[in-house]
């Protein structure tokens, strides 16, 4: 999956964590994470659970989640991010999404 974003847009990213083509239920779990890597191989994790989150769960049946991206959070000459996320129901048992290959967020330069 490949997802556009312009460089320090602060528009919200909306995703559904699927298991084998089915909404995974999120209701039960402790937390959500998202790992993004930059080119320069930087990775930057976000969580559900962090005292300033900018990841939500927000229909926790469907599996929906949303990212709510800061300026400076996608710059374009770090281009592309290579993501996925991490659904973790307990200490020790967590899940990567999507399960096969990480998604890509490119980022396109921002108008001067």
């Amino acid at each position: 999956m490949l997802v556009l974003v312009r460089e320090d847009s602060t528009d919200y990213l909306e995703f559904q964590l699927l298991s084998n083509a089915n909404a995974i239920n999120l209701s039960t779990v402790l937390r959500v994470q998202l790992v993004m890597r930059n080119k320069d191989g930087e990775v930057v994790t976000h969580s559900t659970d962090d005292s300033s989150p900018q990841l939500y769960i927000i229909d926790a049946t469907n599996g929906k989640v949303q990212f709510r991206p800061k300026a400076g959070n996608f710059v374009q000459w770090k281009s592309p991010y290579r993501c996925y996320f991490w659904v973790v129901s307990s200490a020790t048992v967590q899940g990567a999404v999507p399960e096969e290959e990480e998604f890509v967020i490119k980022v396109t330069k921002k108008f001067a």
